[in-house]
């Protein structure tokens, strides 16, 4: 098993990459992400307090990116990454897509 983590910026291409997953039978966990660079370059970036930091930081207006995470077979990775490919293009400076083995998980 692997999880493939997808990253993109623009928020047309990442609905659209959910669609076809979604049309696959595929499923994964949606997250609004930002980069480092762009946190860091955002002129009301405080430090986060302790306590309530969720909050805090749910109120900054970053530019926000879009991450998708699922659990993929290995033998289905291919075809997933050839979805976003064939709906992003190219992924320079658009976003990021990779994978990591896991060797354990429970559910699904």
């Amino acid at each position: 098993m692997h999880l493939l983590v997808v990253n993109l910026k623009n928020e047309s291409e990442f609905k659209h990459v959910l669609s076809e997953i979604n049309a696959e039978g595929y499923n994964g966990i949606v997250l609004p992400s930002v980069s480092v660079h762009n946190a860091m370059h955002e002129d009301s970036v405080e430090a986060v307090p302790v306590f309530g930091f969720l909050t805090k930081i749910s109120r900054r207006h970053f530019d926000s990116g879009h991450t998708l995470m699922m659990l993929v077979e290995p033998d289905k990775m291919e075809e997933i990454k050839a979805t976003v490919r064939n709906i992003v293009k190219d992924l320079t400076h658009k976003g990021v897509m990779f994978s990591i083995p896991v060797d354990y998980y429970e559910g699904l």
